[in-house]
């Protein structure tokens, strides 16, 4: 679940990112949420050089919460030790990231 405070951009693109790599760093997932203009444009997985689209949306019914869901395949290829990232985008610029 990504959290924020105050309002996404009305115009221009939004990503919301997860990355997830297993200890060694050999294996990576991205989980992403994109939006144009506050449309959604995107939701998927990338990993290895593979992109899955995934079906339907991130729940966005509560105000400053995006939840979205990481298939439990892309999950179990990490293995049971692996560390994460979050960042948003907005226009191709990162603008907040956690861990930060």
């Amino acid at each position: 679940m990504w959290s924020y405070q105050g309002d996404l951009p009305a115009t221009g693109t939004v990503l919301w990112s997860l990355s997830a790599a297993d200890r060694g760093g050999n294996n990576a997932v991205q989980l992403g949420y994109k939006t144009l203009d506050g449309n959604q444009i995107a939701y998927f997985t990338f990993a290895g050089a593979k992109q899955q689209n995934l079906s339907g949306a991130p729940d966005v019914s509560v105000p400053g919460q995006i939840a979205a869901v990481l298939p439990s395949a892309a999950v179990a290829a990490l293995g049971s030790e692996w560390h994460w990232k979050a960042v948003v985008n907005v226009d191709a610029e990162d603008v907040d990231r956690c861990p930060n």
